[in-house]
Formats: structure tokens, C-alpha cells, sequence
């Protein structure tokens, strides 16, 4: 258990095809922020983050990895950048 941060986004689950919004990641600084993850920035695949939900359809688990630099904190705790 512990913290842990939240991200915001549309993504689609790879096992049935169904809208998943929510993940949570501790690679960040957790400290129960919320980012949301955002189209537009520069792209680095050198720090990538991995996240973790689970589909309400199919109740698989789902992990996806993405860009750092694609994220925007939204709320939290302390405001700092990523």
C-alpha cells in the first residue's frame, strides 16, 4: 500500500477495446497528485513512467508505460514540476 499518484486520460484497454481514465503510478514523487495526460509537449521516451488500473469491462489488469514529459499535474499536494 502508500501513496501513490493519479493520472487522467482516455486510454483503451488492450485486452477488450473499453475507454480506461484513470491509473495510478508510485514512479513519480507520490504524494497523491493528479496529473492528466496531455497530447501535446515535447516527447522523450528516456523517462517513461509505468501505470496501473484495472478495466471495469474485462477486469483485467492493465500496466502501459508512457512519456514523463506528456504529463501536467492538475491537483496536489505540492505543485512541482515533473
Amino acid at each position: 500500500m502508500g501513496l501513490f499518484d493519479t493520472i487522467e486520460g482516455k486510454f483503451f484497454c488492450p485486452f477488450c477495446g473499453a475507454k480506461v481514465e484513470d491509473f495510478q503510478t508510485k514512479d513519480l514523487n507520490p504524494m497523491l497528485n493528479v496529473y492528466r495526460f496531455t497530447r501535446s509537449g515535447k516527447h522523450s521516451f528516456r523517462e517513461e513512467i509505468e501505470m496501473h488500473t484495472s478495466c471495469e469491462k474485462c477486469k483485467q489488469w492493465v500496466s502501459l508505460k508512457i512519456p514523463k514529459s506528456k504529463l501536467k499535474l492538475i491537483r496536489g499536494a505540492i505543485p512541482r514540476e515533473i
